[in-house]
């Protein structure tokens, strides 16, 4: 069973909230919107793969989707990694398209698409850097004798695979077979379900997932932002507030809680910590007032007083962030059947 579910990238909800913000005469505005596809197509391909877990018996069996975990001094991700009392399977998966061929002895990985061919590092390597540091991790739990294996699983349906490659890169619909295999390799149990509920629940602790500086790792500078509430009916900005609610001028749309929107993209792009002055300029209010209520509705805890006064902005960013990623859709109209299944409520 799933115990713990997939994450929507928080790089990929900042990047959306970054390019909701910038002008549309911004000049690297295409490159912001590549960086948001590029996050997408992976979160997309880690969805896809449920498809084919779905024909793994999984009643003896946990699953835990996208893990990011210590090591040293960095981190690793496990797109998905299934437990069960005969072994552990790391799974990586990849969404793309078009000819894929390896060169496992120089380390690359080539993609022929029909307009260009782009060259990347063999995910045979990552995976096995991955394994590497997940089994030093399960020794330092005693758990070493557990074998674990590893998987690169390319779920897009309009990918080729060439033949030369490692037996560990396989397409989603070969994972039952490929998951059947193994499980005659190790035919015995070799942890108790106890040790393997004690273990989930220390990966699920220890997850910390990706939250990147992007309008840094973009090359943006905050005042190349636009300012405001969004309007969460049209997408344009910036809302009004003339009567203790915010009023669009555009689509005449009203929403009393438009604010907190914002105030979620100010956590994913600056901090979890605001000032009355701060969100005055962020919300393009002038009152310091209409702020303090603001504040003291939303029940933000805070702390400092007068000047000093900070609040935290305590949201829960893969739930209540999730509307970016529907505005982005929406706003591309992005609606086909490809990926309205990926709008959230």
């Amino acid at each position: 069973m799933v115990v713990k579910d997939h994450e929507v990238p928080l790089n990929l909800l900042s990047a959306i909230s970054i390019y909701l913000r910038l002008s549309e005469l911004y000049p690297n505005l295409q490159s912001v919107y590549n960086e948001i596809l590029t996050y997408y197509s992976g979160y997309k391909g880690e969805l896809a793969l449920d498809y084919y877990l779905k024909f793994i018996d999984q009643k003896s069996r946990s699953i835990l989707h996208s893990l990011r975990l210590p090591f040293i001094n960095t981190f690793y991700q496990i797109d998905t990694l299934l437990l069960s009392a005969n072994f552990f399977l790391m799974i990586e998966v990849k969404n793309l398209t078009g000819h894929i061929r390896f060169n496992h002895e120089k380390g690359r990985m080539y993609q022929q698409t029909e307009f260009e061919e782009k060259s990347y590092q063999d995910p045979l390597l990552q995976s096995n850097t991955h394994l590497h540091q997940f089994k030093s991790f399960l020794h330092n739990r005693g758990l070493g004798h557990v074998p674990v294996e590893s998987l690169i699983v390319f779920v897009n349906q309009n990918a080729r695979l060439s033949d030369d490659r490692d037996d560990s890169i396989i397409y989603g619909f070969q994972l039952m077979q490929k998951f059947e295999e193994i499980l005659k390799k190790y035919p015995n149990s070799t942890i108790s379900q106890t040790a393997i509920k004690q273990l989930q629940s220390a990966l699920i602790k220890l997850n910390t997932p990706l939250h990147s500086n992007m309008l840094k790792q973009l090359g943006i500078m905050p005042n190349e932002l636009l300012y405001g509430v969004i309007c969460p009916t049209c997408m344009k900005l910036p809302m009004q507030r003339p009567f203790g609610t915010w009023l669009c001028p555009h689509c005449k749309n009203s929403d009393p809680k438009a604010h907190m929107r914002a105030f979620i993209e100010y956590t994913l792009l600056f901090s979890q910590f605001i000032t009355n002055r701060q969100a005055r300029k962020l919300l393009r209010l002038d009152s310091p007032d209409i702020i303090q209520k603001l504040f003291k509705k939303a029940n933000f805890p805070h702390q400092g007083e007068n000047r000093h006064r900070k609040y935290e902005l305590n949201f829960n960013l893969q739930k209540e962030g999730l509307f970016l990623l529907n505005d982005f859709l929406k706003l591309k109209n992005n609606n086909s059947s490809e990926d309205t299944d990926i709008l959230l409520d």
